[in-house]
């Protein structure tokens, strides 16, 4: 089960996500070149520039495994939940990190207060606990 608060999470995992990818093509960028390519074969000398940065990306794609892992335990719970109006609030909500405001426009609802106090609702009832 995945708790309200815990999908606020979400929204760091998508940044450190988006960073992460930066980082990653930063790194290729950076390391793009004739000799970095020569090398992509990896050297045997660990304290190469080369292979420090092979090493390194590495590491970030490592990284980047990890978190989308995290992310998909939640892309999961949204998927199972039973309800067609709740899934689709914390997948726009959540998921897509729509503020408030901008869920409140999409479900055409008066009031964002009342969407949040719909999912507050739905995560302390018994449902939330075997979707």
């Amino acid at each position: 089960m995945v708790t309200r608060e815990q999908f606020s999470n979400y929204k760091y995992l998508a940044d450190s996500l988006k960073v992460l990818d930066f980082s990653i093509e930063e790194a290729y960028n950076t390391y793009h070149s004739p000799s970095f390519e020569k090398h992509a074969a990896r050297s045997k000398d660990s304290s190469s520039p080369v292979e420090r940065s092979l090493q390194y990306i590495e590491s970030l794609k490592e990284e980047r495994k990890q978190i989308r892992e995290e992310m998909e335990v939640y892309e999961r719970y949204v998927a199972n939940i039973k309800d067609p109006y709740i899934r689709s609030l914390c997948r726009y909500h959540y998921l897509q990190g729509k503020s408030w405001k901008e869920t409140g426009l999409m479900f055409r609802s008066a009031s964002p207060n009342a969407l949040s106090d719909k999912l507050t609702k739905y995560f302390q009832s018994p449902e939330a606990i075997h979707d």
